[in-house]
């Protein structure tokens, strides 16, 4: 255990797991990480039935912006709208005529609505049905009743997720529960500059989420990009500086190392980029508390985890996601963002841009340790993951995940 010897540290040897003998102490069998009666099972009960994050709202700014979103899992194309009121509305993008995709693009601007392309049925920015070629021949049917197929949406901090089942268990805010709440008031709609990335990985979903579920591996896998940024004489191994789990979803604190000294290039990229000593010690304290509830000045960032496929990385001055979404048992799509604040001068933009290569060498470092992992794990050299008491939050996430296959009923806890 490591001993720190700066007061305001704390204890970065403190036992997660044993601090929640709720989640148990017995290895994590990984079968499920690529059996496809599991990988059914988390289709119907741990995708269709919680709430997804799919986008930003900032991504449909006025009446008639949508976006098209392709859900493999679920074997659906979802479309979001802004209507005609306001209303950012989700539907399964499927004409009700012959169950033809309605829109073809990724996103675009439909000034009063949306028509099939194949027998032009037509439909509001709300999703009702409004026209039809030939109706004559249509005897006794009621447009009301065939408008889209309605997908429950819901805004959060900007954030825009939807839910598959017909009758969502709970509201987004209660679904996201304490560690929702704890990020009220963090400045996501000031951070709208984005660079956004999307690959396939040849790794089961859940291993994706494994990954970005613990620092342990930072200081090895990263050494080389993040050097010892987030380890160092008094954190060598980059242990947690705080963890909070509620309901499904999960929260740490990750270890700024104090005494790091950038590269050349890093070290102007953060000179120009405005990055002081100081300026970190205001950001920091403007901060809501529920991102760094100790208050302590090693903080770098915080990762908060949402069941099930959604990860949040909020440091002081930018942000970043990860999503899986599954495609099969042993391959899922990967989705990465980074936001900051719009660069307001050329050295802000270079600092952007060198913060942005950073992140991209790490997540290439990440998804090649994800699909080296997926190649041997049906080899049954190894049945079970070894969790150690830094990897608390993974052990959470199989906790959860469990409980949704035994019942599907987490969502009413």
């Amino acid at each position: 255990m490591n001993e720190p010897t700066d007061p305001l540290l704390g204890d970065v040897g403190r036992r997660w797991c044993a601090e929640h003998p709720e989640l148990g102490d017995g290895r994590i069998p990984v079968r499920g990480l690529h059996d496809p009666e599991q990988f059914e099972r988390e289709r119907e009960r741990a995708f269709r039935r919680t709430w997804l994050h799919v986008g930003r709202e900032d991504e449909l700014p006025g009446p008639g912006d949508y976006i098209v979103k392709d859900i493999a899992v679920l074997r659906t194309s979802l479309l979001l709208v802004r209507g005609d009121d306001g209303v950012i509305r989700g539907f399964h993008n499927v004409c009700s005529h012959r169950v033809n995709k309605l829109a073809w693009d990724d996103c675009g601007h439909a000034a009063r609505g949306f028509s099939c392309k194949f027998h032009s049925w037509t439909y509001d920015l709300r999703g009702r049905l409004v026209h039809l070629p030939d109706a004559q021949m249509f005897p006794g049917l009621d447009r009301a009743e065939h408008g889209l197929t309605p997908v429950a949406a819901q805004v959060w901090q900007g954030f825009v997720f939807v839910n598959f089942a017909p009758e969502p268990a709970q509201d987004l805010r209660s679904y996201l529960g304490g560690v929702g709440a704890a990020l009220q008031g963090y400045p996501f709609g000031e951070m709208t500059e984005s660079y956004r990335y999307r690959a396939v990985i040849e790794c089961n979903w859940k291993v994706g989420v494994d990954a970005f579920s613990e620092a342990y591996h930072a200081p090895y896998l990263h050494r080389l990009t993040f050097e010892d940024s987030l380890s160092g004489p008094l954190n060598p191994d980059c242990h947690l500086l705080d963890v909070r789990l509620d309901h499904a979803h999960r929260h740490s604190v990750i270890y700024a190392n104090p005494d790091y000294r950038p590269s050349p290039v890093g070290a102007l990229a953060y000179a120009l980029g405005g990055a002081s000593v100081a300026k970190r010690e205001r950001d920091l304290g403007k901060l809501p508390p529920g991102v760094n509830p100790s208050r302590s000045p090693y903080w770098a960032f915080a990762i908060d985890g949402f069941f099930p496929n959604y990860n949040l990385y909020v440091s002081a001055d930018n942000y970043l996601s990860h999503q899986f979404w599954p495609i099969s048992p042993t391959r899922s799509l990967w989705e990465g963002r980074l936001y900051f604040r719009p660069a307001g001068s050329a050295a802000e933009r270079f600092a952007h841009e060198y913060a942005r290569s950073l992140q991209l060498g790490a997540w290439l470092e990440d998804t090649g340790t994800m699909e080296n992992t997926q190649q041997v794990l049906a080899s049954g050299a190894k049945t079970h993951y070894i969790l150690g008491e830094q990897e608390v939050l993974i052990r959470h996430f199989y906790q959860v995940l469990n409980r949704y296959l035994a019942d599907g009923d987490e969502d009413h806890d």
